[in-house]
């Protein structure tokens, strides 16, 4: 049994994706979610496959979402993304991160 699973995080993380990429559909989205030690609010999006484990959206991925699937979050419910693990620059440190593919 992994760490991850023994104390299971709120959002999606990347090592949970064993280093495949899935095909998810957008249920919903919720914005003013607050996240990590400080609370920051941030938008999380929630798909039908991952029983309310939810994906912190950040620019980038909203930003590859919305060449797809157009920038109105209303318009994405239903639609189909590819997400996959990857690595980030944050804060000056490389980290694992979880990345749209379409």
């Amino acid at each position: 049994m992994k760490l991850h699973e023994v104390f299971p995080s709120r959002f999606m993380e990347a090592k949970e994706l064993g280093g495949e990429q899935r095909t998810l559909t957008i249920d919903r989205y919720e914005i003013g979610v607050p996240v990590g030690r400080e609370g920051q609010l941030k938008t999380i999006l929630f798909f039908k496959e991952t029983n309310d484990r939810g994906l912190v959206l950040n620019v980038t991925n909203g930003s590859r979402i919305a060449v797809h699937h157009g920038d109105e979050l209303n318009d994405w419910k239903g639609c189909k993304i590819i997400i996959y693990p990857s690595t980030c620059d944050l804060e000056g440190k490389t980290v694992d991160c979880i990345r749209v593919k379409e």
